[in-house]
């Protein structure tokens, strides 16, 4: 079991994924597996939000693949909560490894 992590650049991305039961990761950012933990964010300039879930089935939407990056099922453990937005993310919207368990202290 390994765990990803995104930053989308708006909160209502966060909450799309939250409504589809998605995650939908740009390309190039690892190719999870089923089992696979995922921490979702988004910050904007003094608001954040965070949420956690757990990879169900892989590229779901080969057709949205080709256009956006991969689909996958994911089962949320929570809708989306407001965390604190001091968190920071580098290359390709990645949480950084320090930032991971502050964050995931706050969504528990």
């Amino acid at each position: 079991m390994k765990t990803y992590t995104m930053n989308y650049s708006t909160p209502t991305a966060v909450l799309k994924d939250f409504i589809w039961g998605t995650y939908r990761p740009t390309h190039g950012t690892g190719k999870p597996t089923v089992g696979d933990v995922i921490l979702l964010t988004a910050k904007e300039t003094d608001f954040a939000v965070g949420m956690v879930g757990v990879i169900k089935e892989t590229d779901v939407d080969h057709e949205r693949k080709t256009r956006e990056g991969p689909v996958h099922l994911v089962v949320w453990k929570s809708g989306p909560k407001e965390i604190e937005g001091t968190f920071t993310c580098v290359q390709g919207g990645h949480i950084s490894i320090q930032d991971r368990a502050h964050i995931l202290a706050q969504l528990v």
